[in-house]
């Protein structure tokens, strides 16, 4: 059947596919939702079954194999072209399945695959459909597996854990720029400067600080994912701990007040 400007709907799955806390997300290669992140699925086959056809356009894409397959909801994709006429109709059956076995492989409809964490979707730009139907499928999963809850402490650490490699990038890349500096400026004779003493130790303060404000920042986000009190609150409590590294840096600048100031 043609796809574009059908004259029927055409009925197509989706997979909110599992592996522990992560989801199966690919980038499609073909329209509807082109070069957009999405959960695996297509349309069905003449004589195939549902939950059939969620298997094979699961493996198609991505080369894993799935099980348990479980019904969440039906969601309707209608996209108008500007002339108003219906240029794609699809009636999409969602599921939900658990990763069984394979290695992450892109068929020909996809241009990248990967497993994401549910506490990083954000950054995905995922339909808000999608993102509906992931959620729904979080929470199906949880009371029918009996998935206890983390509790924050189990999270920070298993956050901490997946942002280790951007912290060990982003300080290995500071000190590169800072050691070059430093190092420019031993061998033209001016770092025994107060002033350029003042400057470097500026720099450095400043690159503390941002990586602390960039690390801080994605902790909050993923821990408190659906919680924008929290989130808040938290931004609040870092904001205010920066207020004592930033006197540090006022200090470079300016020097120490003497006594008697304030």
């Amino acid at each position: 059947m043609k796809r574009e400007y059908p004259k029927n709907h055409i009925i197509a799955v989706g997979v909110v596919v599992f592996s522990g806390d992560s989801i199966l997300l690919i980038k499609r290669r073909k329209p509807p939702k082109l070069l957009e992140w999405s959960i695996p699925g297509g349309a069905q086959k003449l004589g195939e079954k549902l939950a059939e056809t969620a298997v094979r356009e699961v493996y198609e894409e991505t080369s894993i194999l799935i099980k348990n397959i479980t019904l969440i909801d039906a969601v309707d994709l209608i996209e108008h072209n500007g002339n108003k006429v219906i240029e794609y109709h699809y009636s999409l059956i969602d599921y939900m399945a658990e990763y069984t076995r394979g290695k992450l492989k892109t068929g020909n409809d996809v241009i990248d695959a990967k497993w994401v964490s549910i506490n990083d979707l954000k950054a995905y730009n995922l339909w808000i459909e999608t993102t509906k139907v992931i959620k729904t499928a979080y929470k199906m999963r949880k009371k029918i597996y009996q998935i206890k809850e983390s509790s924050i402490f189990e999270r920070l650490i298993k956050s901490i854990g997946q942002h280790l490699k951007f912290l060990a990038i982003a300080l290995a890349f500071s000190t590169l720029v800072y050691g070059g500096i430093y190092l420019l400026l031993s061998f033209s004779g001016k770092i025994s400067s107060p002033k350029i003493s003042k400057l470097l130790w500026l720099i450095f303060m400043l690159i503390v600080m941002t990586l602390y404000l960039l690390v801080v920042s994605r902790l909050i986000d993923s821990l408190f994912t659906d919680n924008r009190s929290l989130q808040f609150i938290c931004y609040f409590v870092a904001g205010i701990i920066w207020i004592f590294p930033a006197k540090w840096i006022m200090f470079a600048v300016n020097g120490k007040p003497k006594s008697g100031e304030k």
